[in-house]
């Protein structure tokens, strides 16, 4: 069976033990697949003892890490994908939210004073956008 390109991408496809994967399953479409010693965040090889499961951030690929890069790695993958959103649900701006649905948040935009509508993990990719976190 091939591995679909983009998992290829994410896991570089270098074969550990079975062993190795009987403690850390890793699973696609129901099958155990390769996954790289290299972790996501440092780049560096994981030893058996460090090693970890994450997850991307838009599709939930597993991805490997070691257990002390893992949160930051997580994060920093989550913010730089939020930036490239540039959605309101992430911004500075977004103030009184209210779930209206599952997916759609409303609230009022505090730039513009209007109420606006987000979309979590939606692409909206709006040029006022200033992350959270960059606002001083």
């Amino acid at each position: 069976m091939d591995k679909p390109e983009a998992f290829k991408n994410l896991t570089y496809c270098k074969p550990i033990s079975r062993e190795f994967f009987g403690k850390h399953p890793i699973w696609l479409d129901g099958v155990i697949d390769f996954i790289s010693t290299e972790c996501r965040a440092c780049k560096q090889i994981i030893l058996e003892k460090d090693f970890e499961t994450g997850y991307t951030y838009w599709q939930g690929y597993p991805v490997p890490y070691h257990k002390i890069c893992k949160k930051l790695g997580m994060d920093n993958e989550a913010y730089e994908c939020q930036v490239i959103d540039a959605d309101c649900n992430d911004c500075a701006y977004f103030g009184s939210r209210k779930n209206l649905c599952k997916g759609i948040d409303e609230g009022h935009c505090l730039k513009f004073n209007k109420t606006v509508r987000a979309y979590p993990n939606f692409c909206t990719a709006h040029d006022c956008f200033v992350h959270r976190k960059d606002k001083a």
